[in-house]
């Protein structure tokens, strides 16, 4: 379990200091240097529900520690409520399938800031 969630809090370390870059919200001036006070991560578990929430406890804790703000880690039913999160401002950071992506990005401007490699791979046909 300690690989998985190395490498999802890494991905998620590397979009948050990429969001949070790059995006803006109400409280946004646009100023170099400007930081939410709080974010949200929202993904959907590809195994039990339960498992990722408790693997999810340590990550944020972790990540509010070490960027200073407060991170928040929600587990969504489906890819389509990790989308819709997004586009109402409720998760900041989505880690999602190739599909929800596509739809974030057409619906609210959602720009993808990291992809996995699965065995050397970063696309694959389906």
């Amino acid at each position: 379990m300690r690989k998985p969630l190395i490498a999802t809090s890494t991905l998620v370390v590397a979009s948050l200091a990429l969001a949070g870059c790059s995006g803006t919200d109400s409280g946004d001036t646009g100023e170099a240097g400007d930081w939410p006070d709080s974010i949200t991560i929202s993904l959907v578990p590809s195994v039990e529900g339960e498992d990722l929430a408790e693997a999810l406890d340590p990550l944020t804790a972790y990540l509010s520690e070490n960027l200073g703000i407060e991170v928040n880690g929600v587990v969504a039913n489906d890819y389509a409520a990790t989308v819709e999160a997004l586009g109402a401002d409720q998760a900041q950071v989505v880690i999602t399938d190739a599909g929800s992506l596509y739809n974030a990005t057409e619906q609210f401007g959602a720009e993808l800031i990291l992809r996995d490699v699965r065995f050397g791979a970063t696309a694959y046909s389906a």
